[in-house]
């Protein structure tokens, strides 16, 4: 590179304009999370976002040492920015962009380009997010801290043990974590940042007033007293006006004096995503503490006092409904519990033994051929193409990824939670019976029996 150029890199982002920050947008690197989003972990640790990848080479900062403003422009986040702006991709980034290689186009980073950034009439009365970008300074450096969009997981707390989760995100799945690869200790079955969520909360505090979107995850966002707290300050406000979206396991719409409907009516703009992947037996078997006759009761109350309110299930299609995934939409349109666009599918990329490619060819084969059935059947009514999408996107997954050769430590993992759990896999999925002799051939651990049997 010539000196004129380095030059040129050197004066950053500032001087251009809304068509140079426009391409980026359009481009296949760049993401304006950087900018007006960051996501903490319960134990303190900072991402880039929900998605990004949770390496240590992935974390951005520390809410345990630093403030909300020190991490915005800590040299992680800065660094992140000149990549994005020099339209390089970044490390922590490859779950969006495994995503798009299977023709997925509402990735994270595609949905919050085109809502923040490539929607004229979405530019926030708050922030104009391209002033934002193009104030960036040579060094990734942004002054105006914009936090536009938050995604804080003040707790680990919850009350379900899913089988893809872990003890980082599920409190009660502490209790499963006995194998010593989990290394736990006593003392840290709940997870929150160890400054208090008082203190913290005091800096959350600030933003409310611009605050332009939440989203609402966990653990369980619905029993933690930090999600309340946060929505009755906004209702306060008068900032009923923010757009909320949440992922939740449905089990609980009450929790303590507080009722979700009579808060969610206060509020122009609710999105609910259940974190549901099958019905029934296998919903209790997967996401371990779920009643299914509790969700379904749930669900009716949300489509009787919420008739217009954005619900649809968000389905992580994983190794134990690999095949299940198309019965169990069918059943939710023809249960009336949602419509047929309302059906999100996300795709299982963060325990790789868990994913649905571990299954056998004979099986993805099984997967595959009902997929494509129900693709036909889509047409015509899936008014959003949020399902078909899903669905398109799964059976690419399925024809280009074989990870068959981890499954022997998928049976040793299943096998070891049945014995910790009492429970039996294939009494709930027999259409995995090729895994027995695998299922069997695993040896417990003597002293893994003796604590758990």
């Amino acid at each position: 590179m010539d000196n004129k150029s380095n030059k040129e890199e050197d004066l950053g982002f500032i001087g251009k304009s809304n068509e140079e920050v426009q391409d980026l947008a359009n481009g296949d690197a760049f993401c304006i999370l950087p900018w007006i989003h960051m996501h903490p972990w319960p134990q303190g640790k900072v991402f880039p976002c929900c998605l990004s990848n949770t390496t240590v080479d992935d974390v951005v900062g520390d809410l345990n040492v630093q403030t909300i403003e020190e991490v915005y422009n800590g040299p992680q986040l800065r660094k992140m920015r000149k990549d994005f702006l020099h339209n390089k991709k970044h490390h922590s980034c490859t779950k969006c962009y495994e995503q798009e290689s299977l023709g997925r186009t509402d990735s994270l980073r595609m949905k919050s380009n085109e809502e923040f950034l490539l929607q004229p009439h979405n530019w926030n009365k708050f922030e104009n997010k391209m002033d934002l970008v193009k104030s960036t300074q040579n060094t990734g450096r942004v002054d105006d801290v914009n936090m536009a969009y938050m995604d804080i997981r003040f707790s680990n707390i919850c009350n379900m043990r899913c089988r893809m989760c872990g003890p980082d995100l599920s409190s009660l799945w502490f209790h499963d974590a006995v194998d010593s690869r989990y290394n736990v200790t006593p003392t840290q079955a709940i997870h929150q940042i160890k400054k208090g969520s008082k203190d913290f909360l005091s800096q959350f505090d600030e933003y409310l007033p611009t605050v332009e979107k939440i989203y609402w995850a966990g653990g369980e966002p619905l029993i933690m007293d930090e999600h309340w707290y946060v929505m009755n300050k906004l209702v306060e406000l008068g900032r009923t006006d923010v757009q909320v979206h949440y992922n939740t396991n449905l089990s609980k719409l009450v929790y303590k004096d507080n009722d979700a409907i009579d808060l969610w009516k206060n509020f122009k703009n609710i999105n609910i995503g259940a974190s549901l992947d099958d019905s029934h037996a296998r919903a209790e078997y997967i996401r371990k503490g779920t009643v299914w006759a509790d969700i379904e009761n749930n669900i009716k109350r949300i489509k009787t006092e919420l008739p217009d309110i954005d619900f649809y299930v968000s389905a992580t299609v994983d190794f134990f409904n690999a095949i299940s995934i198309v019965n169990f939409y069918r059943y939710m349109v023809k249960s009336k519990f949602i419509n047929p666009e309302d059906f999100q599918v996300n795709i299982l990329f963060g325990k790789p033994i868990y994913r649905a490619t571990v299954h056998n060819q004979r099986i993805r084969n099984v997967a595959l051929n009902k997929v494509r059935i129900l693709l036909d059947e889509l047409e015509g009514k899936d008014k959003l193409g949020r399902a078909t999408n899903g669905f398109e996107m799964y059976k690419k997954f399925l024809d280009e990824e074989d990870k068959s050769f981890m499954i022997s430590d998928t049976m040793k993992e299943i096998k070891e939670m049945d014995t910790f759990r009492k429970e039996n896999f294939f009494m709930v999925f027999p259409e995995f019976q090729d895994y027995d002799l695998l299922y069997d051939k695993v040896d417990i651990k003597e002293e893994f029996t003796r604590q758990n049997g």
